[in-house]
């Protein structure tokens, strides 16, 4: 059974935030994304926006949480922006987004960002769980 944040069913959640270039935002999502055994890896595809006018400047995901162990490929834990998510902020010139589940029960949700080009993320940012 899943849970908010990608949870046990092996599965990335993703969408995108776009601007109209005016300070005004708009989000899409969730679209689900299978992650691969082998791999332990999603596949999240260009940004396409469905306002018409308005920019791709963000992808938000979710990755399953991996808290304190490695993924199935045995690179990262999920609570870090994978080397396949730095490629796709760099590639694509978008702000990145991961979120995960807290791995103790009532600890809410963490998140980091990573803006294309940068050599750190944002540090673990929290909400929910009584820390919002």
């Amino acid at each position: 059974m899943a849970s908010s944040a990608g949870g046990t069913n092996n599965n990335e959640y993703y969408g995108f935030v776009f601007s109209n270039g005016t300070g005004s935002f708009k989000y899409d999502g969730p679209y689900n994304t299978p992650i691969d055994p082998v791999t332990g890896q999603g596949t999240i595809p260009a940004p396409s926006s469905p306002y018409p006018g308005w920019t791709a400047v963000g992808m938000w995901h979710t990755h399953p949480n991996y808290t304190g162990t490695a993924t199935p490929n045995g690179t990262q834990n999920g609570s870090h922006f994978s080397p396949t998510d730095l490629n796709y902020i760099n590639g694509q010139g978008v702000t990145g987004y991961v979120g995960e589940e807290n791995s103790e029960p009532g600890d809410g949700f963490r998140w980091y960002s990573r803006q294309p080009g940068a050599t750190s993320d944002s540090g673990a940012q929290f909400f929910g769980g009584g820390g919002c």
